[in-house]
């Protein structure tokens, strides 16, 4: 069995596992201590599988947010890259318009309300509802109840299945 894990990067991010078939395994949200990461929960999920390839998300630049908010994302992408090289594990680093490109081609691009902007998030979450009906995305990081889609799980499982697309 042949397993790939997609990583969404940041304190509300996630990692989700999935197999050669697509299934999804597992849905993790972004292990922390308090508002620090929880490196050795982190540790554990990039070990936990013999991941075939690893996909982590590296949005070099981001319009709109502040800069201690990039700060923190680029932190989190340098600590999995890390941890990854450290642990001799096959990964990637992924544009998100490059999964983007590949995970919505059956799916029409949302519009923000301006009816300009694209909606990546709204995009993503169709994206992911159509590839897998039966899988519950409305969770929060700690695997509980919510009332709306969890971003980085979605984000995190589309990531998953370009690797598995571009290396099955």
């Amino acid at each position: 069995m042949k397993y790939y894990l997609g990583i969404d990067p940041g304190k509300q991010g996630a990692f989700v596992v999935i197999d050669e078939n697509s299934t999804v395994i597992e849905k993790i949200g972004t292990p922390l201590i308090g508002k620090e990461y929880d490196r050795q929960g982190i540790i554990a999920i990039l070990t936990k599988y013999p991941y075939h390839k690893i996909g982590l998300e590296n949005p070099s630049v981001i319009f709109g947010i502040g800069k201690s908010a990039v700060a923190s994302l680029s932190h989190c992408v340098g600590l999995l890259e890390g941890m990854m090289l450290g642990l001799n594990l096959s990964h990637l680093m992924i544009q998100p318009k490059e999964w983007q490109k590949e995970c919505w081609k059956h799916v029409k691009t949302q519009k923000k309300p301006d009816g300009k902007a694209n909606d990546t998030k709204a995009t993503s979450i169709i994206a992911a509802v159509n590839l897998w009906p039966k899988e519950n995305f409305k969770l929060t990081n700690k695997g509980g109840v919510s009332i709306n889609h969890n971003e980085g799980m979605v984000d995190a499982v589309l990531v998953a299945e370009y690797v598995r697309r571009m290396f099955k």
